[in-house]
């Protein structure tokens, strides 16, 4: 499974989602903080289905001060392998369709269409909230808040989050 171009798939997603809500996707305000807050609340959806959610497919977070994020985009985004497609205003529409998705296992690509259907029917305005709404509104997940709360006092500024925790959480989509 190639995580990096399944990522990039669930950009392309997002980003259809915000030009079906905003009418264009070019001028979008997608940015790296905006992204890793969608894809967890993505993450949150049919963990109780074995193998119908993203924590089944390799996404691991991690209890930062901006919430919870998922450990390898994060790597990816600090080591410079999203600089063509995100960066801090958005994401560049142009460098991400240039993606053909063809090597998408199927399930994962399954997996992420249905759960994106099921996330807009939880909140459709979510794809147009700030990243400081996502932030607060991911702020609220128990899996976050333990484990942050570990790693302060621990003296450290992150600590990995369960995907059981996760799955165990309540889960927000709206304030």
């Amino acid at each position: 499974m190639d995580k990096l171009l399944n990522t990039k798939y669930i950009l392309s997603q997002f980003l259809n989602w915000y030009g079906d809500s905003y009418g264009d996707f070019e001028s979008n305000d997608l940015s790296i903080l905006k992204t890793l807050k969608l894809i967890f609340l993505l993450s949150t959806i049919n963990t109780d289905k074995e193998k119908e959610n993203l924590l089944d497919f390799d996404f691991k977070y991690t209890a930062m001060p901006f919430g919870p994020v998922e450990k390898d985009i994060y790597s990816w985004y600090k080591n410079g392998d999203l600089s063509d497609i995100i960066n801090k205003q958005g994401i560049n529409y142009i460098n991400l369709l240039k993606n053909k998705f063809e090597g998408i296992d199927p399930d994962f690509r399954k997996v992420v269409d249905m759960n994106m259907l099921l996330l807009k029917s939880e909140n459709y305005y979510l794809v147009t909230k700030s990243a400081s709404y996502l932030v607060d509104l991911t702020h609220e997940f128990n899996s976050w808040k333990t484990n942050y709360q570990q790693a302060l006092s621990l003296g450290r500024y992150s600590q990995d989050i369960p995907s059981a925790d996760i799955k165990e959480d309540h889960f927000f989509y709206s304030f």
